[in-house]
């Protein structure tokens, strides 16, 4: 059963975490051992919602600066829309890219003024 997923680094160990719906199809429970083969994905892909991909061909700007950004950085942005359950949810995170992307805040959406 494939399913993409990052490795975590605690200190000389690396864990996989796998959500509860992922074990329930693999059959599987928190604790289990299971058999685990790995292949590299593509270290450049960005898989971007489509509200997105729109909103950044809308603006030229953006989309420049969405294109500079590595590929770590647009996947986290991406994942941050995908993973909104509702419109309203979508639309204030598709904000917060923007104002990431502009500079305003960081990728924790923290007003970049505030740091100190």
């Amino acid at each position: 059963m494939p399913v993409e997923a990052a490795i975590m680094p605690a200190g000389a160990r690396k864990y996989i975490m796998f959500s509860g719906k992922t074990l329930k199809l693999a059959g599987a429970a928190v604790g289990d051992v299971v058999e685990v083969r790995f292949a590299v994905a593509d270290q450049e892909a960005v898989a971007a919602p489509l509200d997105l991909v729109v909103a950044l061909k809308a603006d030229k700007v953006r989309k420049r600066k969405w294109d500079e950004a590595t590929p770590g950085r647009r996947r986290a942005l991406a994942h941050m829309v995908a993973i909104a359950k509702t419109d309203p949810t979508r639309a204030r995170r598709l904000a917060l890219v923007f104002e990431i992307l502009d500079g305003e805040r960081d990728t924790y959406g923290n007003k970049v003024s505030d740091r100190g």
